[in-house]
């Protein structure tokens, strides 16, 4: 019986010390890498968008600069 327990102090303290050692290893790196914030927040921005819908925003009349004589292009995908 006694052996038990001590086993199993003995794994849960060594599940304490990997926790720390892993932390610690994390803590340090962060030191040396600098996250790019704008980055990492537009990336995840894309994710986000339900699948099928369009990001894009629609012109203005006052924006456009065409003129009444030319088209607009418009590219068009093939829908499967």
């Amino acid at each position: 019986m006694l052996l038990i327990i001590t086993s199993i102090v003995g794994i849960i303290r060594e599940i304490i010390i990997l926790v720390i050692v892993v932390l610690i290893v994390r803590w340090i790196t962060s030191f040396f890498t600098t996250p790019n914030r704008n980055t990492q927040n537009n990336a995840g921005s894309n994710y986000s968008q339900k699948q099928n819908e369009t990001s894009g925003k629609m012109n203005t009349q006052k924006n456009k600069s065409t003129t009444s004589k030319q088209g607009e292009y418009v590219d068009y995908e093939e829908v499967e």
